[in-house]
């Protein structure tokens, strides 16, 4: 029997999901489920569902972000951030908020690969830097 990685798994599941009503959703999953029981590819349960996720949102144009910033933040800010990832990325974001008294002021904007810094604290440790120079 041939070996079917993580990925694979999810790729098929997404087609085998994708466009179908709730009831269907439901039978597909548990077959799905059942397949997996089967091949013994039950422990790679995580694995295609981080896989899944990833496929989910590549294919629906979205984009995990983090916020972190020193105090809660106001719906119009949140919304002002993903507005400007959107226009930089062309995606949605899917954006996640924590909070980090450490950054005084500010925030931290984290997408894919790129990190924005606009914390007080950073700003505070590059001027630092530009004296000690």
């Amino acid at each position: 029997m041939k070996k079917i990685s993580p990925k694979q798994y999810a790729q098929a599941l997404y087609q085998a999901l994708d466009g179908v009503g709730k009831d269907e959703l439901t039978k597909r999953v548990h077959n799905f489920l059942t397949l997996l029981t089967r091949r013994q590819d039950i422990k790679m349960l995580n694995k295609i569902f981080n896989n899944f996720v990833e496929i989910y949102q590549q294919e629906r144009g979205i984009v995990e972000a983090g916020v972190t910033s020193a105090k809660p933040l106001t719906v119009k800010v949140k919304q002002e951030i993903l507005n400007w990832i959107k226009q930089y990325t062309g995606r949605t974001a899917d954006l996640q908020e924590a909070l980090d008294p450490s950054l005084l002021g500010g925030l931290v904007v984290k997408f894919g690969y790129t990190v924005v810094d606009g914390s007080l604290s950073h700003n505070l440790h590059k001027l630092q830097g530009e004296l000690i120079k």
